[in-house]
């Protein structure tokens, strides 16, 4: 069985060396009206979603990746796309969710915490950044997600464990 990633990101460049490839990819944004709308465009434009998906392709060669685009033009974009492209990659079963994303904004927890514990339920792993070990952005410090950061003093297979923060592994 391969393990499944769904990539939350700015979409991927299926075709850059690092990535090899995605399984499938698909985007979704917010139109004038506030209605969530679904595409095929994937296709990284900003470069963080293909460099996030590069590097999971060296750790886990074997994985399909699923890009699930929601940024396009900037690193940000409004929480009912991030909540539908949550459901997309949990209605389709995927084993691991990436997202280097968050939020502080306290008036979007609610919704966040519903979703990431339906991913929860579905022993859906979810795995989310934050700036540091004692960062409080939102999803990364839900109990039903494994928040990370950049430890840049991490070698490049090594990992940092802080089992009294909000934050519980620091990364290269």
């Amino acid at each position: 069985m391969s393990i499944k990633i769904a990539i939350i990101d700015s979409g991927v460049n299926p075709l850059h060396p690092h990535v090899q490839g995605v399984e499938k990819g698909l985007g979704f944004y917010e139109n004038d009206k506030k209605k969530i709308i679904q595409t095929n465009d994937f296709i990284d434009t900003i470069g963080h979603g293909t460099a996030i998906a590069g590097i999971i392709r060296k750790k886990a060669p074997f994985a399909k990746l699923y890009a699930i685009k929601i940024f396009y033009e900037k690193l940000a974009t409004q929480v009912s796309v991030l909540i539908a492209a949550l459901n997309w990659a949990i209605e389709n079963d995927m084993h691991i969710i990436n997202l280097s994303l968050g939020t502080r904004q306290t008036e979007y927890k609610k919704d966040l915490i519903k979703i990431c514990a339906k991913a929860y339920k579905k022993n859906i792993f979810i795995v989310s950044s934050a700036k540091d070990p004692s960062d409080i952005v939102f999803p990364s410090i839900f109990k039903t997600v494994t928040g990370v950061y950049w430890n840049k003093e991490c070698n490049e297979n090594d990992f940092t464990y802080h089992p009294n923060s909000p934050i519980e592994f620091g990364a290269h």
